[in-house]
């Protein structure tokens, strides 16, 4: 195991680097890169369709929102994306959500973009690995366009992503060496996103992971930041985003239809998630 070789000092920043023409002659070449506190982040609005996103989550759990999906990052998951469509992080809890991340191009950013892409985007990483202290370098550069700036930032992305790539390989030797099976966290969100409109609870769950209430919910919370009451009322509220939409039902028979008993639990519950009534989430998206 690697050993971290310093702590997070630097103070939160957000660099948008302005790209010499020199920079151009470079395999990588940084755009945007930040530490951040903050509630929320996106990003595709800007950013050219070449661009690349690496972010590392380092608190909270946070929605991560790409295409139709919904996914959640816990501490020490990292993203990687290309910026050809939007990306939405939103922190669950109340907290500030802290991260690092870096938006970069170059002649061979999609190569190897498309060598260490994970299926779902989202990668665990070793909160001792190497890859912490290439973000902490990354804090240090000295941004002002010379030549010397660009050959470091160049190097430093280029060992970010050796590392990535190390590490994608040591997962796909773990895959071929421990059988593929189901967690029982997994097993219950599979479930829930199958069966979310119908009738669920937490009994229900638990009696389908054959563990008591009590044990199952502390590990479920474990696992995902949230409680597992939390999570069916969430996957339900990013359904009925789905069909409102997309659909032409009434708000009352969509929240009808994605499991809400009654149109006042879902009208609460969607405006606690979305801080928006599902009238107002139809007239915008």
């Amino acid at each position: 195991m690697k050993v971290k070789k310093r702590l997070i000092q630097s103070k939160y920043m957000e660099i948008n680097n302005f790209n010499p023409d020199h920079s151009e002659k470079f395999p990588f070449s940084i755009k945007r890169f930040g530490y951040c506190l903050d509630r929320k982040f996106s990003v595709g609005d800007e950013e050219n369709i070449n661009d690349i996103l690496i972010l590392l989550s380092l608190t909270s759990v946070v929605e991560f929102f790409h295409h139709r999906d919904v996914r959640y990052l816990n501490p020490y998951d990292l993203v990687i994306s290309a910026c050809h469509a939007p990306l939405r992080f939103n922190a669950v809890g109340r907290e500030k959500w802290s991260f690092f991340y870096v938006i970069f191009d170059g002649a061979q950013a999609k190569y190897f973009y498309n060598l260490i892409r994970p299926t779902n985007n989202i990668m665990r990483i070793n909160p001792f690995s190497s890859i912490i202290d290439l973000f902490i370098d990354l804090t240090e550069v000295k941004y002002d366009g010379s030549l010397l700036s660009s050959m470091h930032q160049s190097m430093l992305i280029h060992s970010l992503l050796y590392e990535l790539y190390s590490a994608s390989c040591d997962i796909v030797v773990c895959k071929h060496m421990i059988p593929a099976q189901d967690t029982d966290v997994n097993i219950a969100i599979n479930y829930i996103n199958t069966h979310y409109h119908e009738p669920l609870s937490v009994d229900i769950i638990c009696n389908k992971v054959c563990l008591s209430k009590y044990y199952f919910c502390k590990i479920f919370r474990e696992h995902t930041g949230i409680s597992l009451y939390q999570y069916i009322n969430q996957c339900r509220v990013n359904k009925a985003k789905e069909l409102l939409s997309y659909s032409k039902l009434s708000v009352n028979d969509v929240g009808a239809t994605v499991g809400f008993k009654n149109p006042v639990t879902f009208i609460r519950n969607f405006e606690k998630y979305t801080r928006m009534t599902p009238s107002e989430y139809r007239e915008n998206f």
